[in-house]
């Protein structure tokens, strides 16, 4: 299977996790390019977490699959065809009792079973995968001119025992970036990872805003549910 269309020449990409506030601006961006984009949602009958990508679909050629990251099998019609898969999605949940099932080990399942689908396809040529400064900025390392490598991560022993707000997060952004590295060599899958720190800026997302947005502005309108550490 071919990613091109012979007619148009138009390269077909997938974005999971389409409802997102980086994978919406990444898929507005990759539409305006000329892009063919498939995404992947988890509940299409949300039709607040929707209007995004409705508003998307008549800026370009873009198609909304139903997926979930603890689905095994679940990615391989939105990456079928495609030449780049973007893996944008992560579980996020403030407010779970139980970060280990809802978020820690989704995130490691997810990237695995996305890595899967793009392995038994016969058009991926490259998965980048957005990781986070998270996974590599929690530790004890300081001094002027440090500079974190790929050799640097975050401390989980520390996480889990401090627990600072959200720990589970970068815990999560941690295994799961190692799972896809050794995922992806194993069976020489081109894999890249992207490290953001913040995302700020313009959003296509207002309803609620994006975490992102509350979590840099929080210096300012002080809540501090918001901060890392105090």
């Amino acid at each position: 299977m071919t990613s091109t269309d012979q007619t148009t020449g138009t390269k077909k990409v997938c974005v999971i996790g389409g409802t997102g506030n980086l994978a919406s601006i990444l898929i507005d961006r990759l539409l305006q390019s000329g892009y063919e984009v498939n995404t992947t949602v988890r509940d299409p009958e949300n039709e607040k977490k929707m209007a995004v990508l409705r508003v998307l679909q008549e800026q370009g050629d873009l198609n909304i699959f139903k997926a979930d990251l603890t689905d095994e099998g679940s990615f391989n019609s939105p990456v079928s065809g495609c030449e780049y898969v973007f893996h944008v999605a992560t579980p996020i949940s403030f407010t779970s009792q139980d970060p280990e099932k809802d978020m820690i080990n989704p995130a490691i399942q997810g990237v695995i079973n996305v890595l899967k689908s793009c392995l038994n396809s016969n058009s991926v040529k490259r998965v980048i995968y957005t990781s986070s400064a998270a996974a590599v900025s929690i530790n004890n390392l300081s001094g002027p001119g440090l500079v974190m490598t790929e050799e640097n991560w975050s401390d989980i022993d520390f996480l889990r025992k401090e627990k600072p707000f959200n720990w589970a997060y970068p815990i999560s952004k941690v295994l799961a970036e190692k799972a896809a590295y050794q995922f992806a060599q194993e069976n020489n899958i081109d894999l890249v990872t992207v490290v953001p720190a913040l995302i700020a800026g313009n959003t296509l997302i207002d309803d609620p805003p994006p975490s992102s947005l509350s979590l840099s502005m929080s210096l300012i309108t002080r809540k501090h549910d918001f901060f890392f550490f105090e």
